[in-house]
Formats: structure tokens, C-alpha cells, sequence
């Protein structure tokens, strides 16, 4: 894809990918920029919506009367300076002023957040806020009093737009009425958020590029596929890695021998069509596998499944597979042998090359007969000079071989 770029670990350089964005982040003027970032593997952070990355709180403890001085002061109405100055020192009014800047004029208007709305990055800040202030469906006479001296209604000079807004409020105010019955905060303090900002927060978890790591296997996960759309080794489409695999989706998932993948692909939320596309591929391998993805149309080669949905296959594959070599292990001729394996105490990288060996289907018979040993004795260095030594394992591609002999050689 040309908006990412993916660089393989190099000596004590960790592995980075750089991702291409264009008109998304801006300068400090506010216009917009395009360009690379950097995510250095492993070091850099991943941040799931649930941290609240870019969120800020802010207590507003300002009354009404002083935002609405505020208002009227931008009017040139100069007798309410000292209460519009405490105003636009609050909490609020200094936020702002530091996502948009204060202009020429030090002021901040309707105009200037409208024209910071325009801006993606300053549009996100203003949307990640969560203000906390006392509820406008929360009417009291004693709130309003302050504003009547703003507005400058008096008994004795009205203001009936004024008195008919307050009855409005005060009919639509339903606070007290309900609060003790539902538990809504005494006094009406409560946090408001953007509802659109938030939404879009949390859908576009599915696709958070966190899914991108797991607790465990993320060599196998690394290996089995990518994140690059227009790849061929795309994973998160429909797929047939070649050779005697079936259709595979995802990290690994390969339908040709999964037993019950109707219940796994409803567990994670699959989608119609591919749904049912990808249950048919039931049992296939080989060519009969290769020719059912060739006769897909073009909705089902292009319908892609999240993250989310990738990770969540991934893992049970995985747990089935560590398992599959514990048992392995753990029989009678290999525990009489080299005694038996104590897998939480062995070697992480002996742990990941042991599950992506039975992933690949490497880890056979023939195979066993000079693995096994470094495996159930958690013996490092014997284990990579095998897996390093290309004349026993001929049948694995060129690649694989690769980037297993280099992962077993990376510091750390």
C-alpha cells in the first residue's frame, strides 16, 4: 500500500512501520499538513479508546451570569468587564483558548470556533472535551436572579422576551422532580460530553490498530499475514495461502480444518455474505479450496472482516495449537527421554517458535527427532541452532525459515 511503509527489525533497530497521513494533523498557524509518522515496534504506545487518550475534564465553576457578561461584553457592552474578565479566566474559556489561540484581539468569538471546527485536529480537541457544570434542566429562581441584573430586567423595566424564556426554562426543567428516583447528581453537576465525538470514539474500536497485538503468538501473528490493504498478504479478506491449506480469513484461520467454524464465525460477528461464503469453504483444501476462492465474486473477495474480528479468531487458534504441542510433549517416549516440560518456565521465544512450527505444519515426526529435546529441556541456544539450520527444514518456505531464524537472533 503506498500509504504504509514496513521495515523489518535490523540488528539492535527494532522493527518500524511508517504510515502516511494527509490532511489530518496541522501546524501551529492551523494549516493542515501531510506526512509520515513513526511507529517503532514495540516501543511505541498503543492506545485503546478506553484510555481516553485526548479527553480533558474540565470543573467549570463559572455562574451563568459571567458567561453571559462575557457575551455582551463582546458586543462593546463595557459596563460587565470585571465579571466577563473572571469568565474568560475560567477553566472553560482557558481550554479553549489553548486548542483555537486568542487572534489579535484576545477575544474568543463564535466566528473563531466555528473557523476551528474546520480545522481536523482542533475539531477533535474541542469534540474530546467533558465539562463539567450544573444542568440547564435544573431550574431555580435563585440562578436566574443573577442574570436578570446582566440582561437589565427590572420590575419596573421588563424585559418580556426575558420572563417568557424563563418560563420556558423553568417548564422544561424536571431536576428536582426526578432526581432522588434515579439517582441523578444532587445540585444538577453533571459531565457533558460531545455525543458524535464519542460515538465515533468507540466506532472505530473495532479497527484499533491495538488489535494489531496479542497477549500471545505475535510471531505467528506477525508472520501469518499483514495489515496492508492491497497486499497479497492482506489477511483480513478471504485468502488461500497455497500448498494444502484451505480458505483461510484472518491470522491463520484456516476453514479447511476447522471443525465448527459456524460457531466461530457467529461468535465474533461476521457478516452476510461472507458469512455463509465462508462457512461453504467448510473442509476445502488444496485445489478444491484455491477454486472455490477463484469462483468468489467480487463482493465476497473484497469484504473485509476488523481487527477486532481477526484478533478474536487468533486467539483460540493459538491456545489450540500451544495445547496440541504441550500434549505432544507430554508424551510417554519424549518425558522418558528429556523429561517432562514445564511450559510457563520455557524460554518466551522457544514457546512462540514451538506453536508457529505445529501452526505451519513443521512440527512432525521427522521434525521432533532433533526438536524436541531443546524443547522439553528449555535449552535456548541449541533450540535456535537447529531452527537456524536450513538443511532441516526444507520443506519450509524461504521466508518463514527467515524470519524465524531472525527473531530467535534479536537481543531482548
Amino acid at each position: 500500500s503506498e500509504w504504509t511503509i514496513q521495515l523489518p527489525a535490523a540488528g539492535e533497530q527494532k522493527a518500524r512501520n511508517w504510515y502516511r497521513l494527509d490532511n489530518l494533523l496541522n501546524d501551529a498557524a492551523g494549516n493542515l499538513i501531510d506526512g509520515w509518522i513513526c511507529e517503532e515496534v514495540g516501543v511505541t504506545p498503543w492506545v485503546s479508546p478506553w484510555a481516553w487518550e485526548g479527553y480533558d475534564i474540565i470543573v467549570n465553576i463559572n455562574p451563568l451570569e459571567e458567561g453571559m457578561a462575557y457575551f455582551k461584553e463582546l458586543t462593546a457592552d463595557l459596563g460587565l468587564r470585571a465579571m466577563a474578565d473572571r469568565w474568560d479566566k475560567g477553566p472553560l474559556q482557558t481550554r479553549l483558548y489553548d486548542i483555537i489561540g486568542t487572534g489579535p484581539d484576545n477575544k474568543l468569538t463564535a466566528s473563531k470556533i466555528k473557523s476551528a471546527l474546520e480545522i481536523p485536529a482542533r475539531a477533535q480537541s474541542i469534540a474530546q472535551l467533558v465539562i463539567q457544570y450544573e444542568s440547564e434542566w435544573r431550574y431555580t429562581a435563585k440562578r436566574m436572579e443573577p442574570l436578570d441584573k446582566v440582561l437589565g430586567h427590572t420590575r419596573t423595566e421588563p424585559i418580556l422576551n426575558w420572563i417568557a424564556e424563563k418560563e420556558r426554562w423553568k417548564a422544561l426543567g424536571f431536576w428536582d422532580e426526578v432526581a432522588d428516583k434515579v439517582k441523578l447528581p444532587d445540585g444538577g453537576k453533571v459531565y457533558h460530553l460531545h455525543p458524535l465525538g464519542m460515538i465515533g470514539l468507540f466506532l472505530s474500536e473495532d479497527n484499533d490498530i491495538r488489535w494489531l497485538r496479542v497477549p500471545n503468538g505475535q510471531f505467528t501473528f506477525d508472520v501469518e499475514g499483514n495489515d496492508i490493504e492491497g497486499s497479497i498478504y492482506f489477511s483480513r479478506v478471504a485468502h488461500w495461502p497455497g500448498g494444502a491449506s484451505g480458505i483461510t480469513i484472518g491470522r491463520g484461520y484456516d476453514l479447511g480444518q476447522r471443525p465448527n467454524p459456524v460457531a466461530d464465525l457467529n461468535k465474533i460477528g461476521v457478516e452476510e455474505p461472507l458469512l455463509s461464503w465462508l462457512i461453504g469453504a467448510k473442509g476445502l483444501q488444496g485445489v478444491a479450496a484455491r477454486n472455490y476462492l477463484h469462483s468468489a465474486s467480487l463482493e465476497i473477495k473484497k469484504s473485509k472482516i476488523t481487527r477486532k474480528q481477526q484478533y478474536e479468531l487468533f486467539l483460540p487458534i493459538y491456545e489450540i495449537m500451544k495445547n496440541r504441542v504441550i500434549a505432544i510433549s507430554e508424551k510417554e517416549k519424549y518425558t522418558e527421554r528429556y523429561g517432562r516440560l514445564d511450559w510457563d518456565r520455557t524460554d518466551e521465544k522457544i514457546r512462540d517458535i514451538s506453536v508457529d512450527l505445529i501452526y505451519r505444519g513443521d512440527y512432525h515426526n521427522d521434525s521432533r527427532e532433533y526438536i524436541q529435546e531443546p524443547i522439553s529441556t528449555n535449552n535456548f541456544s541449541r533450540f535456535k541452532e537447529i531452527i537456524s539450520d536450513q538443511s532441516k527444514w526444507q520443506g519450509v518456505p524461504s521466508e518463514r525459515f527467515r524470519k524465524r531464524k531472525e527473531y530467535l537472533s534479536e537481543q531482548g
